[in-house]
């Protein structure tokens, strides 16, 4: 039987041996045929167009059955066929490899659509994707070196036919259903989860649209916001655990999230009708629907950690969810506070009752808690954090200061974050000194600010007491790190922390010198907190860092200058034997 697909006439010098060159993209002919055939057929035609679609129809049925039958041998590809990107043969596979695989793609949506749910268009569906995934899994095997410039890979899936199988598959809850034949083939759930998500963020890139696609995208997160509401521990999409990259349900979160960012960045002005499609209510409020979908999230994080077996990495996703849903809330709102400190004590109360070890989550978990006290001007709950991880990483004066044979009554520190342990302490305290890191920075922007700000007037004042405010609430926070037994990559951060910090404290100082009579209250305690709170402790912490510094400097050197005097050795017993 003839192969259906004529690859070599697709690309230049296929059987010279001289620089292939694509010259027909033939998965997208393919796809665009197809779809030109079901508009025809939808239509009312004369008698003649309805012959020639007729014997089109049967061509198009030859092809799908000799796609189906045919090997990748057939093609000239297989396990032994060169892959290497930096030779002409291997470049000329790789896209025989990639035509084929789109030609496969084109077929199956094609299948679906016209064949609807029958158990045959079913049946044909799976064994064309089990043809597509030989493809794939000879690219993922073999392909080595660069790629062929202008060579593409995008998928010729559409997104309407994504969102009809996506409902489909996730939607319809009928176990004696058709597509339940689908949804049994874990892999192929997969595969139309990750090319929903591709295909959004390739719209995302470009900004095309068509007037469909919201609604689309509405439908979309409406059938993945119904999977992560009703599958639990014990679904079959978290058994279908891949070595690398997330499961199915893992994948599913992923997607509903770029939904969410193809929505926010394509149709900004329609966020409120898209989170009222999802049943964040039908309120009209930005801030209300958005809270309903956040509770939504919420409950169903809950769920995952409530599990017999906790699913830590789907949590963990949904806590990204979770972030980008809630930089939708309205800043400007009167009920933005209200509404993200409702957010914040739901963080608060998992971060104190669960004793969470995933790292992965535990990250997350304090990211959103920092990034949303900061934004309702909630320090106080950051502070108890910073000094929850001071007491894990040991009190500077207590280590180093104290009788060594004196032995701690209680060797664990007693926490009020049940979240911040040995195991999550590390990964947290990077995330606050981050955090740190970049506040320094608005500091010192908001005071050039305020050196721009006219003299005396109410504004000006108003603006420069914040703005004490607020170092004051960074500087608790920072003494506590300066008071903890920080090592490696932690005290680093902390040098380039300080370094800010004593950058914006002289931007300050600068500015108030510039006006001796305007001295103000909180500007002294400014000062007074970086004296007696940082400075004092800075002096001790950078002393014990460059002593421990120093002794692994020394012992780096001492290990290689034994490594020279062993090879210097064995040169000599080999000069010698000869």
């Amino acid at each position: 039987m003839a192969t259906p697909l004529r690859l070599d006439i697709c690309v230049e010098n296929a059987l010279n041996g001289g620089f292939p060159r694509l010259l027909e993209p033939v998965h997208v002919l393919v796809a665009n045929m197809l779809r030109s055939l079901r508009q025809l057929f939808s239509a009312e035609n004369n008698p003649v167009v309805s012959e020639l679609l007729s014997q089109c129809q049967e061509d198009v049925t030859s092809l799908i059955f000799r796609l189906k039958k045919s090997d990748l041998e057939d093609y000239q590809l297989d396990k032994s066929s060169e892959f290497d990107m930096a030779t002409h043969l291997g470049m000329r596979n790789h896209m025989y490899a990639v035509l084929l695989q789109g030609c496969y793609e084109a077929v199956i949506e094609h299948v679906y659509i016209v064949g609807g749910e029958t158990a045959e268009s079913l049946q044909t569906i799976l064994d064309l994707f089990r043809k597509r995934c030989e493809v794939a899994a000879l690219l993922k095997d073999n392909t080595s070196g660069r790629k062929a410039a202008g060579q593409s890979e995008q998928s010729v899936l559409s997104l309407s036919y994504l969102t009809k199988i996506n409902r489909h598959l996730f939607i319809r809850n009928n176990v004696h259903a058709p597509i339940r034949i689908l949804r049994t083939d874990l892999t192929f759930v997969q595969y139309i989860v990750a090319s929903t998500s591709s295909l959004l963020r390739t719209r995302i890139t470009q900004s095309t649209f068509d007037d469909g696609d919201f609604r689309r995208c509405v439908e979309l997160g409406k059938a993945f916001l119904h999977v992560l509401i009703t599958e639990d521990s014990d679904s079959s999409l978290i058994s279908h655990q891949p070595k690398k990259g997330h499961s199915v349900l893992g994948s599913i979160i992923d997607s509903l999230r770029t939904v969410n960012e193809t929505v926010v960045h394509l149709w900004p002005d329609r966020v409120i009708e898209y989170m009222e499609g999802l049943g964040g209510g039908a309120s009209g409020s930005t801030d209300n629907a958005v809270l309903g979908t956040l509770s939504i999230f919420m409950d169903t994080v809950s769920k995952y950690l409530g599990d017999r077996t906790p699913l830590y990495k789907e949590a963990a996703n949904m806590m990204q969810l979770l972030m980008t849903s809630c930089n939708q809330l309205d800043r400007y709102s009167d009920s933005f506070v209200d509404q993200t400190k409702r957010v914040i004590r739901w963080l608060d109360g998992l971060s104190k009752e669960r004793p969470i070890e995933d790292v992965a989550l535990a990250r997350e978990i304090v990211s959103l808690l920092v990034h949303l006290c900061s934004e309702t001007a909630d320090f106080i709950t950051i502070t108890y954090l910073a000094q929850d991880l001071h007491a894990l990483h040991g009190d500077l004066e207590v280590t180093y200061d104290s009788d060594e044979e004196e032995e701690p009554e209680d060797p664990l520190p007693q926490v009020h974050y049940a979240i911040l342990n040995p195991r999550t302490c590390g990964a947290c305290t990077t995330q606050i000194l981050s955090f740190l890191d970049h506040l320094y920075e608005d500091m010192t922007w908001a005071i050039g600010r305020l050196k721009l700000m006219e003299p005396g007037e109410d504004n000006t004042c108003a603006f420069e007491r914040e703005i004490c405010k607020r170092l004051i609430s960074y500087l608790q926070i920072t003494s506590e790190f300066t008071k903890a037994v920080l090592l490696g990559s932690h005290a680093e951060s902390l040098i380039k922390v300080l370094t800010k910090m004593y950058k914006t404290l002289m931007s300050l100082a600068k500015y108030k010198l510039s006006r001796p009579r305007e001295i103000s209250q909180d500007f002294v305690s400014v000062i007074s907190l970086a004296s007696s709170g940082v400075t004092d402790k800075m002096y001790k912490f950078l002393t014990i860092y460059g002593q421990q510094h120093g002794d692994l400097l020394s012992t780096s050197v001492s290990k290689k200058s034994k490594g020279k005097e062993k090879q210097g050795q064995y040169s000599k017993e080999k000069v010698s034997q000869t």
